[in-house]
C-alpha cells in the first residue's frame, strides 16, 4: 500500500514541477512572475511599489545638493532651504520634539517657494494623511510640481496614481508610462521595474518584450530582486530574448539569495528538472523549496513535502511530509491535499 502512495505522489510532483505557477492554483507555466494573477495597481510594496516615504535628509546633510539641483531650484530663496531643513528636523525629531504636523507647516512654506523636495514631501503627506488631513487632489498638485522639477519620486508617485485609477483620477496607463519613464531615465529603480511590467503585461500600451527586458535588466543590475526574479522568467520562457536556462538561472539564484520566496521556488524547480538528475541538483532543490516554503510559497511547500515522502534530496521522513503537505493544503494547493488525503490513508 505505501508503495502505491509512493508512486502517486511521485506523479503528482512531476506533475508540478512541469505545470507549476502562481499561487495555489496549478498552471502552466515554466516560470513564476512577481506579476502572475496580482493587480499591476497594487500599492505596497508587491507588485507595482509603493508610495514614496518622505524626504528627511536637510539640505545641509547632502554633499551633492548643489550638484544635483536643477537651475530653477538654485534660485530657491535661502529661506525656503531653512523652512525646508526646518520641516525635516520635525519630521525626524531632530533637536526638536517630533511633530508632523510643523513638518508640513514647514514643508508648504518652502514648497510655496518653488523648493522641489519640499513639494514632494507635501505631496507625500496629502497622500498619507500624515500630519495633514488626506487630500488627494492637493497631494496631485504637490506631486506634479515636483515631478515638473524633475523629482524622480515624485515622477514615479504620479505614475502609481495614474497606474491606479483610484482616487480622484480615472486611470490613464499612457500617462503612467510617461511619468515612469521620466524616473526611469533618471535611474529610479521602482519605476524602471514599473515600466518593464506595463510593457510586459501590456496593461494599456501596445505590448514589448525588447522593452521589457531593457527596463528589467537596468532595474536588476542596480539589486532589484522583482526585476530579477522577472528577467529569469523572461530568459526562461524566451520572451524578448533568446530562451537561456543557465541566464534564467542566474537571475532567479540573485533574487533568492535577497529572500524572494518566488524566486527561491523558481530556483528549486530549475534544479528539480535539470537534465543532469544529479544528487547534488535535487539536494539544492530541496534547499530552495525549503527556503520558500517557509516562507508560505504554497507550491514549494507541497513539492518539499513530496521530497520528504519519496527520500528526494532529503532522508525520508513522513511526519515531514505530512507537515508541509498540511501547510500547502491549507493554503487551498488541490494537489497537496489530494496527496495528504491519500498519505493519511496509507500510514
Amino acid at each position: 500500500m505505501l508503495r502505491n502512495i509512493l508512486f502517486l505522489l511521485c506523479f503528482i510532483w512531476v506533475f508540478s514541477l512541469s505545470f507549476s505557477g502562481c499561487g495555489s492554483q496549478v498552471k502552466k507555466s515554466t516560470g513564476q512572475s512577481v506579476n502572475d494573477d496580482k493587480e499591476l495597481t497594487a500599492r505596497q510594496g508587491d507588485v507595482i511599489g509603493k508610495a514614496q516615504e518622505p524626504t528627511t535628509q536637510g539640505v545641509n546633510d547632502d554633499k551633492d545638493f548643489s550638484t544635483r539641483q536643477t537651475a530653477r531650484q538654485r534660485a530657491v530663496s535661502k529661506k525656503a532651504l531653512e523652512q525646508y531643513d526646518l520641516g525635516v528636523k520635525y519630521l525626524k525629531g531632530d533637536g526638536v520634539t517630533q511633530d508632523v504636523s510643523q513638518a508640513a507647516h514647514w514643508f508648504r512654506k518652502a514648497a510655496e517657494q518653488g523648493f522641489a523636495p519640499a513639494q514632494h514631501n507635501l505631496g507625500v503627506m496629502y497622500e498619507s494623511g500624515e500630519g495633514v488631513t488626506q487630500d488627494f487632489s492637493k497631494a496631485i498638485h504637490w506631486y506634479r510640481k515636483a515631478a515638473e522639477q524633475g523629482v524622480a519620486q515624485a515622477q514615479f508617485s504620479l505614475g502609481l496614481i495614474s497606474l491606479s485609477g483610484k482616487k480622484i483620477t480615472q486611470q490613464n496607463v499612457t500617462q503612467a508610462v510617461q511619468w515612469f519613464r521620466k524616473a526611469a531615465e533618471q535611474g529610479f529603480v521602482p519605476a524602471q521595474h514599473n515600466l518593464a511590467v506595463v510593457y510586459e503585461r501590456s496593461k494599456g500600451v501596445t505590448q514589448d518584450f525588447s522593452k521589457a527586458i531593457h527596463w528589467y535588466r537596468k532595474a536588476a543590475e542596480q539589486g532589484h530582486f522583482q526585476a530579477q526574479n522577472n528577467l529569469g522568467v523572461m530568459y526562461e520562457h524566451g520572451r524578448g530574448v533568446t530562451q537561456d536556462i543557465a541566464q534564467a538561472k542566474q537571475w532567479y539564484q540573485k533574487a533568492a539569495e535577497q529572500g524572494f520566496a518566488q524566486a527561491q521556488f523558481n530556483l528549486g524547480r530549475i534544479y528539480a528538472q535539470s537534465e543532469q538528475d544529479s544528487q547534488d541538483n535535487i539536494t539544492k532543490a530541496a534547499h530552495w523549496f525549503r527556503k520558500a516554503a517557509e516562507q508560505g510559497n504554497a507550491i514549494a511547500q507541497f513539492n518539499l513535502g513530496v521530497m520528504y515522502a519519496l527520500g528526494k534530496g532529503v532522508s525520508r521522513n513522513l511526519t515531514e511530509a505530512e507537515h508541509w503537505l498540511s501547510k500547502a493544503a491549507a493554503q487551498g494547493d488541490v494537489k497537496a491535499q489530494q496527496a495528504l488525503e491519500k498519505l493519511r490513508q496509507e500510514r
